[in-house]
C-alpha cells in the first residue's frame, strides 16, 4: 500500500511541475523503511514510465509552455521599461502619424536582403493606416557597408530634414550594389541634402553615439538580426508579410 501511494505521489508530481522527481525523495528516511522499498519504488516508476511514454511527452510539452509563458511576460516587462527609447526618443526618423496610436519601430541594416523586401510593404501599411507611427533604429550588423549607410542616414536626419532622410532611405535601401562613400554622396545629392562634407558628418561623435544607443537597445531587447519590427508589446524577429502586419495592427488596434 505504502509503494503505491508514493508511486501515486510520484505520478502528481510529475503533471504538477513537470519536472524529474527530486533526488531528496530517495534519501528520507521517513519514506521508505528498507533499500528494499526504495529499490522497489524506483523499479515501479521506470515500469510506469515505460508502460507511459505519453505522460513524459505531456509533461515536457507542458514545461515548454510555462516557458515560453515565462519568456513572453519577461519580453513584455523589458517593453515596457524600454518605452521611452523605443517610442519617444529624439534621435530616429519618424513616419507616418506622429502622434500614431499604433507605434511600430523597425531595427533595420541596409544591407540586409529582407529589409529590403519589407521596405515597401512598411511604407504601404502607413499609407493604408493613418493611425500608425513609424519609427526606424539604425542597426547594422552586416560589415563596414551596413554602418557607412547608418552614418550617413543618420548625418542627413540630424542635419536636413525628415524628408530628406526619407528620399535618401528609398534610394539607399534599393540600391543593390556595393556601398561606399561615392556612392553614399551622390544619394544624398540627389535626395536635396545640404551638407557639404559627408565623409566628416558622419565620422561625428553624435551620429555614432546613436549608433551605439542602438546597438545598446538591441541587446537588451535580445534583438540580434534585421529586420525586427516592434509593433506596441510584440516583437516580431524577421520578413513579415503584409497581409501578417496588417492583422498584427488590427489585433493590436482592438486592444488599445
Amino acid at each position: 500500500m505504502k509503494l503505491f501511494v508514493a508511486t501515486m505521489t510520484f505520478i502528481s508530481a510529475l503533471f504538477v511541475s513537470q519536472a524529474s522527481f527530486s533526488k531528496n525523495v530517495f534519501t528520507q528516511n521517513s519514506f521508505f523503511e528498507t533499500n528494499e522499498e526504495k529499490d522497489l519504488f524506483q523499479m515501479e516508476i521506470q515500469r510506469f514510465i515505460l508502460e507511459n511514454p505519453e505522460i513524459i511527452i505531456e509533461a515536457i510539452r507542458r514545461y515548454q509552455r510555462n516557458k515560453e509563458k515565462e519568456a513572453e511576460a519577461e519580453e513584455l516587462q523589458i517593453l515596457n521599461d524600454k518605452s521611452t527609447e523605443l517610442f519617444q526618443d529624439d534621435h530616429s526618423f519618424v513616419g507616418g502619424n506622429n502622434d500614431g496610436k499604433i507605434r511600430i519601430v523597425e531595427f533595420i541594416d541596409y544591407k540586409c536582403g529582407y529589409c529590403k523586401k519589407n521596405h515597401e510593404i512598411i511604407w504601404s501599411i502607413i499609407k493604408e493606416n493613418s493611425d500608425v507611427k513609424y519609427i526606424v533604429k539604425e542597426f547594422p550588423i552586416l560589415g563596414s557597408q551596413s554602418i557607412m549607410a547608418a552614418q550617413a542616414l543618420l548625418s542627413v536626419l540630424l542635419y536636413d530634414s525628415n524628408k530628406t532622410y526619407k528620399r535618401f532611405s528609398d534610394q539607399l535601401i534599393a540600391h543593390s550594389g556595393p556601398i561606399n562613400i561615392k556612392t553614399l554622396k551622390a544619394f544624398a545629392e540627389l535626395s536635396g541634402s545640404k551638407i557639404l562634407d559627408l565623409q566628416t558628418t558622419m565620422k561625428s561623435e553624435k551620429v555614432n553615439l546613436i549608433i551605439s544607443k542602438n546597438a545598446s537597445l538591441a541587446k537588451e531587447l535580445r534583438i540580434e538580426g534585421t529586420p525586427t519590427f516592434i509593433i506596441e508589446d510584440q516583437i516580431i524577429r524577421g520578413f513579415i508579410s503584409k497581409n501578417q502586419m496588417q492583422e498584427l495592427i488590427e489585433l493590436t488596434r482592438k486592444k488599445l
